[in-house]
């Protein structure tokens, strides 16, 4: 049996090849076309950023100890957020 229509996520144009899934009970196949994953130039520019920031503010290694590594860990969120990256 052959779908056609949507794949995961929404995406237009793929083929879902189903077999008997009763007789080997899971989907046989399933074709999508690939997926572009080439940057736009405003991805490739936040991409240089970011990463010209990360090697600028490289924090190091995290300190051996709970309480220092908490401590390490919260000063980095805190320089990342000062710095507009929250969240990375």
């Amino acid at each position: 049996m052959s779908l056609s229509g949507n794949c995961w996520g929404g995406t237009a144009g793929c083929d879902v090849l189903i077999a008997d899934i009763e007789a080997i009970g899971r989907v046989a196949r399933i074709r999508c076309p690939p997926v572009d994953l080439t940057l736009s130039p405003a991805e490739e520019a936040f991409r240089d950023e970011l990463r010209s920031w990360l090697e600028a503010n490289n924090p190091g290694r995290e300190p051996p100890g709970d309480e220092a590594a908490f401590d390490f860990r919260r000063a980095w969120q805190r320089k990342l957020n000062g710095a507009g990256w929250a969240g990375v």
